[in-house]
C-alpha cells in the first residue's frame, strides 16, 4: 500500500511490490529507502532546506516546491543507487549533467554565458 508520509507528503512508503520488484529481497528495499533517506538530507533540514529557502525567497506555491523537492530527492537517489556513491557525489553529479545540458542548449540558441552561474550552483 502507498500512503504519503508527514514529512514529505508527496513521497510515498513504497513496498516491493510497488516498484516493480516482485520477488525482492527485503534488504534491496531497504538499501532504496536508505537511498532516499540520504538524498533528503543533501538539501538541508527545516528553514535552511534548499527549497524552503526558495519557496520564502521567491513565493513560489508550496506544492509546487514539494514536486520539485520530490523530483530532486528521487533524482539523486537514482543517481545514488546506479553509481554506488554518496548522496553529496550523486548531487554533484546531477548537478554537473544539468549545467552541461544548459551549456549545451545555450550555445546551440545562441545565449551569451551568464557570468558565475557555474560557481554559484556548485556544491561547497
Amino acid at each position: 500500500t502507498t500512503t504519503p508520509t508527514k514529512e514529505w507528503p508527496n513521497v510515498v512508503d513504497l513496498s516491493a511490490e510497488d516498484l516493480g520488484l516482485r520477488g525482492a529481497s527485503s534488504r534491496v528495499v531497504r538499501g532504496l529507502v536508505q537511498e532516499v533517506k540520504a538524498a533528503r538530507k543533501v538539501f538541508g533540514t527545516g528553514k535552511h532546506e534548499v527549497f524552503a529557502m526558495v519557496e520564502r525567497r521567491f513565493k513560489f506555491q508550496h506544492d509546487n516546491v514539494r514536486n520539485s523537492r520530490e523530483a530532486a530527492v528521487l533524482l539523486v537517489a537514482s543517481r545514488m543507487g546506479s553509481r554506488g556513491v554518496s548522496a553529496e557525489t550523486a548531487l554533484r553529479s546531477v548537478r554537473a549533467d544539468m549545467l552541461w545540458n544548459y551549456n549545451k542548449w545555450r550555445r546551440a540558441v545562441g545565449l551569451a554565458e551568464i557570468p558565475g552561474l557555474a560557481v554559484a550552483l556548485e556544491v561547497a
